[in-house]
């Protein structure tokens, strides 16, 4: 976690998630928007870096999607 993350906001995303969870029945979890570990990026535990979305949604993305990531093909280029 970097020093200037907000925690207050990162502490507002965990209860969200929960209050989600308790008020729809349907599991809500914090994700980072770019995955903490992946091959070729590495996210920080930040509250830019989260967002509160369905758990299904966690799952299908994992850590193999993010915004601006690049074409499978320049992946493979680049490593």
């Amino acid at each position: 976690t970097p020093e200037w993350s907000i925690d207050f906001f990162v502490q507002e995303a965990y209860a969200l998630a929960k209050l989600g969870t308790e008020t729809t029945g349907i599991a809500w979890e914090v994700d980072h928007i770019v995955p903490l570990n992946n091959p070729i990026v590495c996210g920080l535990h930040a509250h830019t870096n989260l967002q509160v979305i369905p758990a299904i949604e966690n799952y299908k993305k994992g850590n193999r999607v993010w915004p601006d990531m690049p074409e499978p093909e320049k992946i493979t280029k680049a490593a």
